[in-house]
């Protein structure tokens, strides 16, 4: 019998897209919650999730916890879908021919882990014509989880891991990568980011790529033991 594949889960912003729309949408978004223009700069979004920036947010100007995250939400994506209409559909280079790499093996599983709303993600991801790669989709969101850690391990159990068996978390951020560690994944990071390679070899990633361009470099990443 093969052994189990290896799941592979895998961050969105500034791992596999790009958009530069989030922080413009962050400040009107926090200004109808909190009622304070500017507060997106405030909050280190890098890594984090949206549910833990709507509740912080809230907690901030002594608002009521509750509902904050869904006014949140309800605010966010309409504003994040007429925003990128206006941003070309392309997902970060290599990402196309490195998710069909992935697709076309037996041995690897795939899922999203992201501090980003599921439908949010979505959104991104058919705008960037890489959906049908995580279809179905599995993993886990930021509005799922407050934690990003959380996040990490409700993604590899929602793609069927089970101790023993290969987990690799890839993502841009050194919380991703220390999130990954607190797992129990191998994480490889990938600097397309605001993360340079030495700073997240030094966050403890197993392996660091520039970019998805060398395919043969990027698998080899991936998917060693």
């Amino acid at each position: 019998m093969p052994p189990p594949p290896t799941v592979i889960l895998f961050d969105l912003d500034g791992t596999l897209v790009k958009f530069d729309v989030d922080a413009p949408i962050l400040d009107r978004v926090l200004a109808q919650v909190v009622g304070l223009p500017d507060q997106g700069r405030l909050y280190d979004g890098v890594g984090r999730t949206e549910r833990w920036i709507a509740t912080e947010a809230a907690r901030s100007v002594g608002m009521p916890l509750e509902g904050a995250f869904e006014r949140y939400a309800a605010a966010y994506t309409p504003l994040l879908r007429e925003a990128l209409a206006h941003v070309a559909p392309t997902p970060l280079p290599g990402v196309t021919a490195a998710l069909e790499a992935l697709r076309a093996r037996d041995d690897v599983v795939i899922g999203m882990a992201t501090g980003g709303m599921r439908a949010n993600a979505v959104l991104k991801m058919e705008h960037a014509r890489i959906a049908s790669f995580f279809d179905p989709l599995r993993g886990a969101f930021g509005d799922e989880h407050h934690d990003r850690v959380e996040v990490f391990r409700h993604a590899a159990l929602d793609c069927g891991w089970s101790g023993g068996q290969g987990l690799v978390f890839v993502g841009d951020t050194e919380r991703d990568i220390l999130s990954a560690l607190e797992v129990g994944g191998r994480p490889v990071g990938v600097a397309t980011g605001g993360f340079t390679e030495a700073q997240l070899r030094e966050a403890g990633a197993a392996a660091v790529l520039p970019d998805f361009t060398d395919l043969p470099r990027t698998l080899s990443a991936l998917i060693e033991a």
